[in-house]
């Protein structure tokens, strides 16, 4: 993004768009040949810690995943105030997960660093939709540059950063 403004209505028809690739890649995964995997409620009502096969461990990140870009972009419309280091930085965020949604193939199960780079995301967004819900500017702001809040920045930017090595050609 060269542009220094914030544009609330494109970050909220990016964070649509991306939620529809979530969908759109959720549809590829092949969940066939699981159906004999015990079921998770099963494994917690047992007190085990619950193994999901890579296919579903996949396809529950992608909902989640999909469940809060969905949020974000709900909250990005109906923010009364949005400070423009947070605007663009959540911009960033979810440009970097348009081009990894654009050339992440459906053959990625147990794929530690697609799943590191939706679980990563999903906490960025569900921050930038607490911080977004936030009224205050000088709350929303030391929210945003709080120690938390900057790990929570990088820890996104280097799990995208990971897929996005991966997936580039030499």
């Amino acid at each position: 993004m060269t542009d220094t403004a914030f544009d609330k209505t494109s970050l909220e028809a990016k964070c649509t768009a991306l939620s529809d690739a979530a969908t759109a890649a959720l549809a590829t995964i092949s969940l066939a040949g699981t159906e004999h995997d015990e079921h998770p409620d099963a494994q917690i009502a047992k007190g085990l810690p619950v193994n999901l096969s890579p296919a579903r461990e996949l396809a529950a990140r992608l909902a989640i995943f999909r469940e809060h870009a969905t949020q974000l972009a709900v909250c990005a419309q109906e923010a009364n105030i949005v400070l423009p280091r947070l605007g663009l930085e959540l911009e960033k965020a979810v440009e970097q997960s348009q081009r990894i949604f654009a050339v992440l193939k459906s053959d990625k199960e147990g794929d530690k660093r697609v799943v590191g780079f939706l679980s990563a995301l999903s906490r960025l967004f569900v921050f930038g939709t607490q911080l977004l819900t936030v009224n205050d500017e000088q709350e929303q702001k030391a929210k945003l540059e709080s120690k938390d809040g900057r790990a929570i920045f990088e820890a996104a930017s280097a799990a995208s950063r990971a897929v996005i090595n991966e997936t580039s050609p030499n």
